[in-house]
């Protein structure tokens, strides 16, 4: 594509855009359907249990935790963090799985 967007036709914009929907997306793609983890959250908010053993603290003070470590599904924890924790959190990582079969 070698001309400017600005001195296109009409009928070459539409082309170029029909052409650039066909193509492999990449990046983010949010899905039109809600998964059933999604659906599934909007009925029940999922609960985190606190596992003493798991606590990290880097504080003088050893009572109150100063990092969490979550082990979930992904859209589970984030949901509840988004209502526990909002405006709050510094770092979210996110270890995505690699095994899930497909």
């Amino acid at each position: 594509m070698s001309e400017k967007l600005e001195e296109m036709s009409k009928e070459d914009l539409i082309k170029q855009i029909k052409s650039l929907k066909k193509q492999k997306k990449f990046g983010i793609v949010f899905e039109d359907n809600l998964e059933d983890v999604q659906k599934e959250c909007q009925d029940k908010l999922p609960v985190l249990e606190e596992v003493k053993e798991w606590a990290v603290n880097n504080s003088e003070n050893k009572k109150d935790p100063t990092n969490l470590i979550i082990e979930g599904d992904n859209y589970h924890a984030l949901s509840v963090l988004n209502y526990t924790h909002a405006n709050s959190i510094d770092l979210i990582y996110i270890d995505p799985p690699y095994n899930t079969g497909a």
